[in-house]
């Protein structure tokens, strides 16, 4: 059940406090400006009719509705996956590994590190065109 204590407004920027069983520590995650308002309008609950029973239910009423069974049992896409293709898509995205590593609550950067080395050539490519010119090369 989140809460308005979930919650915390920091330099007029509202963080949801997330604590991480892995890390032992909380993850402060940013919010929108459409969220806060939200939130700064509820009650102390912020969802008051539901459970972690129904979130885990809409996850996966979720997952079947973008997925036939077939193509699950086939790919073997669980929960677990969703989790992996955001790590993917921040990878990709640029977000620098450490903040991907704390968004995902994993203690050591090698565990982050695997979602980076699937990285796309173009990756490379693009990067190496970031880097200025060095002198004398």
């Amino acid at each position: 059940q989140l809460t308005q204590d979930d919650f915390e407004d920091v330099d007029g920027t509202k963080y949801f406090k997330l604590w991480v069983t892995k890390t032992k520590e909380f993850l402060h995650c940013p919010v929108s400006e459409d969220a806060a308002a939200i939130i700064n309008n509820a009650g102390d609950r912020i969802f008051p009719n539901a459970s972690d029973d129904k979130w885990l239910d809409a996850l996966r009423s979720n997952l079947r509705g973008n997925f036939s069974s077939s193509y699950v049992r086939k790919w073997n896409i669980r929960l677990y996956t969703i989790r992996h293709t955001f790590a993917m898509r921040c990878a990709r995205a640029g977000i620098p590994k450490e903040v991907v590593q704390q968004m995902l609550g994993h203690s050591k950067i090698t565990t982050t590190e695997i979602y980076y080395r699937q990285l796309p050539k173009e990756n490379l490519t693009m990067a190496m065109k970031l880097l200025p010119s060095l002198p004398g090369v």
